[in-house]
């Protein structure tokens, strides 16, 4: 998990053979499944979350082609957990404010 944006997009583009300006989310794991990054294209620049659970797993579904590790659907579970972390950050008041 020590890829920031340039390493993630290489390994979308070598690995998945996909295009990371293409406006998809891309969802990574580490090994014991307690952190994710999901990085994407918004049109004028890479973003990049990192969600690191306290315990417990992610439980990501599995591709429907074993030799395919993409998948095409089922991601929106995920990415709402992670877009819960944009509404927590809304509620705090910047310092100073």
């Amino acid at each position: 998990m020590r890829r920031g944006f340039d390493g993630l997009s290489a390994l979308v583009q070598e690995t998945l053979e996909q295009d990371p300006l293409s406006g998809h989310l891309f969802l990574f794991r580490n090994r014991r499944r307690d952190r994710v990054k999901l990085l994407f294209w918004d049109g004028d620049g890479y973003a990049l979350f990192y969600k690191r659970l306290a315990r417990g797993t992610f439980e990501l579904p599995v591709p429907q082609d074993p030799q395919s590790p993409s998948i095409e659907n089922g991601v929106s579970k995920y990415y709402s957990s992670i877009a819960r972390i944009n509404s927590k950050f809304s509620e705090v008041s910047p310092a100073g404010s």
